[in-house]
Parts: C-alpha cells; structure tokens; sequence
C-alpha cells in the first residue's frame, strides 16, 4: 500500500476532526456539514485505500475473479452515509429557522481554514489516479475542499453582516448538495452489487448479429466488466471459422468496456437443451 495514499487519508481524517472541533465550539450547521461530508471522504478514501490494496492482490481461494466487488461495497457503504448524513444536516439546519441559535463565526473561521489545508492535501497527494474509486477519493477531497469554502464564506457574512440565519441557509444546501452526490452513486453501487447488467444485453445481441443466447454481463466493480454467452453456429464449422467468430465477438464486447469474456458455442442441433 504506498505511503501516499496513507497520507492522503491521515490528511482527511485530519480535517474531519478540525471540523469537529468547530463544530463543537461555533455551533454552526454549517461546520456540522462540512464534518458530515468530511467523515464520508475520509470514510471514502480510507476504503478506496484499502479497495486497491484488495483488488492489486491476485485471485486465490474462493475468490476466482479477485477482490474487486469490494471496490462497489465501498462505494455502497460511502453513499449509504452521505444520504444519512445529508437528511441530519437538513434537519438540524430547519431547526434553525424556528428556533435561535449562538453562532460562533470565529471558531467557524479557525476550524474552516484548518480543514481547507487539510483537503487540499488530501487532494493534492491523490490526484493523477488512474482507479475509479480513487478517482472518486480525489472528487471527494476536492468536495470537501468546497465545502470549507462554503463554511468560510458563511462565518464571513455573519460577521459582516450579523445575521445568524445565514448559516441555516447555506446548510440547508450542502445537504442538498450531499444528497444530490450521494444519490447517483448508491444506484450504481446497488446494482452492482445486484449484479444488474451494466449494458443493455438485447442491443449488444443485435450487434452481435449471431444466434446468441444465456447472455449474461455484470459488472463486479466501475472498472471490471465480465460476460458469458452461447453461440449457435452450423455443425459443420471448423475450428478456424470458430476461432473467427471468437475473436470478432470478443473484439465487439471489449470495445464496450467488457473485460473479461467467456464464449460457449454450440451446434443447432443441440441448442435448446443448453438454455437456462
């Protein structure tokens, strides 16, 4: 595991906890947010952390197709967090409107501009990463990053311009704005983990344009996409004009991302007894 990602994620776990600090101190749900959505992160890139260490290993024992649904659960779990975090900042941010609260806009300001560093350090050691989910780790830190911002910007106009209401406002849309991040990334981890087909199968038939049946294409994590299919082909093909057929279907299937593919074929006579 290299030592930057470690970094990276001491970084974000370093952030989350100023924010927590200042929140405590400045009461603002404002900084509430950007704690929420910097656990999330730091959640987010501690497991993408731990994701490509699991996924660079080789397959072995009962894991024939390697680690890499874990990279999804990761996604899945971060998002899960986000959409609970996001409903609890709304929350305590409509409150705000029925009730008066102290602010602390100074404290905002001290534990804002700690945690600004601390993203952009995060981001700064992550960024150039080829793996989607560290991909998403660096969105993340870039995320939290705007979210300081936010809260900086808010302990400045209620310093300037001494309206407390400011800060329930501007909380109530980072939590829209969690909501809306969180929401697209549940779906797809979901039905990753549902195995849902990440490509319509019936379209890639038709491209195909062979007797193509039992097609099946999932896809374990963003980056890995696996299919199996039968082809129906005459009896009296030889094992050259299969081998064709193999490598035009594979070479269709790979330009569609797909990265791991197994092909079955089968004479017409004995096709029906195949299907399942």
């Amino acid at each position: 595991m290299e030592a930057r990602l470690i970094a990276a994620a001491a970084l974000a776990w370093g952030a989350t906890a100023v924010s927590a600090l200042g929140y405590v101190f400045s009461n603002s749900v404002v900084v509430l947010g950007d704690f929420l959505h910097g656990v999330t992160d730091a959640l987010g890139i501690t497991l993408a952390v731990l994701v490509a260490w699991l996924v660079a290993r080789d397959p072995g024992g009962v894991f024939t197709y390697g680690y890499h649904r874990a990279e999804s659960l990761a996604i899945f779990t971060n998002a899960v967090t986000i959409l609970f975090g996001s409903i609890y900042v709304a929350y305590e941010a409509a409150l705000r409107f029925f009730k008066g609260v102290e602010i602390d806009p100074l404290w905002m300001l001290y534990s804002s501009s700690a945690a600004l560093i601390l993203s952009v350090g995060s981001a700064v050691l992550l960024k150039g990463r080829s793996e989607a989910n560290l991909k998403a780790a660096y969105l993340h830190a870039l995320a939290d990053s705007l979210t300081s911002i936010i809260a900086l910007a808010s302990a400045a106009s209620i310093i300037l311009a001494g309206i407390p209401l400011i800060d329930a406002v501007l909380g109530l849309g980072i939590s829209a704005y969690l909501f809306s991040r969180a929401l697209p990334l549940f779906e797809s981890s979901l039905l990753s983990l549902l195995d849902a087909s990440p490509i319509n199968p019936e379209a890639l038939k038709k491209e195909i344009g062979l007797h193509v049946h039992d097609m099946h294409i999932w896809s374990p994590c963003p980056d890995f996409k696996i299919a199996t299919l039968h082809i129906v082909v005459p009896e009296n093909y030889t094992l050259t004009e299969l081998e064709e057929i193999r490598k035009r279907v594979e070479h269709t299937l790979r330009s569609r991302g797909i990265n791991h593919v197994t092909i079955q074929f089968e004479s017409g006579h004995c096709s029906n007894s195949h299907r399942h």
